[in-house]
């Protein structure tokens, strides 16, 4: 544990992974009715006052009740399309979580070790959780 600046343990803390919530998301919204297109791109939108009436691609229209712009590190670009200003400002980070894995120290549950803007944790039921920004 040398170089350890620091700790915290909070039980209220919560984590997760980031695939499985992306997964989760899309399955229900399947089961609710949402249209998925993959691999176009949005040139633009109609609009009919405040609120948006379609969302135009390349490949085509679609009229919608109401959009989500889950763009990622292009959501500030998307949003310029309607004259909105989105802080959305890419940065490089690494990161990686695993599958529960049997107790392997008396600190699962508790941050491992960090340094700098990296980080070891091992949440809850002892998943192992790191952080890298180069």
């Amino acid at each position: 544990m040398d170089g350890l600046i620091g700790s915290t343990y909070s039980p209220e803390d919560g984590s997760c992974s980031p695939l499985m919530v992306t997964s989760s998301y899309y399955f229900h919204a399947l089961k609710a009715g949402v249209d998925f297109c993959f691999n176009e791109r949005v040139m633009g939108f109609e609009t009919s006052g405040d609120k948006i009436s379609a969302v135009i691609t390349d490949k085509g229209s679609y009229a919608c009740a109401k959009v989500v712009n889950a763009a990622g590190n292009n959501a500030r670009e998307i949003g310029a399309m309607l004259k909105l200003d989105l802080p959305v400002f890419p940065d490089n980070h690494e990161a990686g979580i695993t599958e529960p894995v049997a107790r392997f120290h008396r600190t699962c549950g508790k941050i491992l070790w960090s340094h700098g803007d990296r980080y070891a944790q091992s949440p809850g039921k002892c998943k192992l959780l790191f952080l890298s920004k180069p």
